[in-house]
């Protein structure tokens, strides 16, 4: 069965949860991702405007950018592409603003499954498409 490789871009410091991320992506069954890592969200733009990505997942503890400065300030860049962001157990109202504030969903770092995170990259890709073409049929009316 052939998969659609889907294009991952992971924004967080190298830590033990961002390997572990990137290692259940790459052990999840039927499922083909292309992993980028990088480690500050400048970074994460240049490689937004460099390359076609189809999901972010964005750590909101990174050592360049706190909370929602970083999903507020990757969005401008990359409009289309969804954004998941990783965040730590305690971080419950914070995981609620970023939804607020256009994540598509929020995952607990130390706390995610293999078949979660797949599920959760599908969901909020086929999420950011629906919601693309809902403001696209809006347009004409």
């Amino acid at each position: 069965m052939n998969t659609e490789q889907i294009k991952v871009l992971l924004i967080g410091n190298k830590s033990k949860d961002t390997r572990s991320i990137v290692k259940k992506l790459s052990d999840t069954k039927g499922a083909d991702f292309d992993v980028e890592s990088v480690e500050s969200v400048p970074a994460g733009i240049e490689r937004l405007a460099q390359k076609e990505i189809d999901v972010v997942l964005l750590d909101l503890s990174l050592s360049d950018s706190q909370g929602l400065d970083s999903l507020t300030t990757v969005p401008e860049q990359a409009l289309s592409v969804p954004i998941i962001v990783l965040t730590d157990p305690r971080d419950e109202e914070l995981a609620l603003e970023a939804i607020q504030h256009g994540a598509q969903d929020r995952l607990v770092k130390n706390q995610v499954s293999e078949k979660s995170l797949a599920r959760s990259i599908r969901n909020a890709i086929e999420r950011q498409r629906l919601d693309l073409a809902l403001r696209e049929t809006a347009g004409r009316y």
